[in-house]
């Protein structure tokens, strides 16, 4: 709880033929280690989409004592 998660994927390959790619995906923590490592195999869509944007529904978070903070609150300046 409460660490800050950035997640890296990088295209290792690309088969145009079959229309795929394979990516290393990780996701590294505040301190810089890998907390979790894999690969992701995909097929892409051989034509760009575009779905308009929609405004998603507000997250809120519990906290153990009742009290509510927003999401949006607690990742402001992120």
């Amino acid at each position: 709880m409460g660490d800050r998660l950035t997640i890296q994927a990088t295209v290792t390959s690309k088969n145009d033929e079959k229309q795929r790619i394979k990516m290393d995906c990780a996701v590294i923590n505040q301190h810089g280690e890998v907390v979790l490592k894999g690969e992701a195999k995909l097929m892409p869509p051989s034509l760009k989409i575009r779905v308009p944007r929609i405004t998603g529904p507000q997250i809120v978070l519990v906290e153990p004592d009742g009290q509510q903070t927003p999401l949006s609150v607690i990742s402001e300046g992120l």
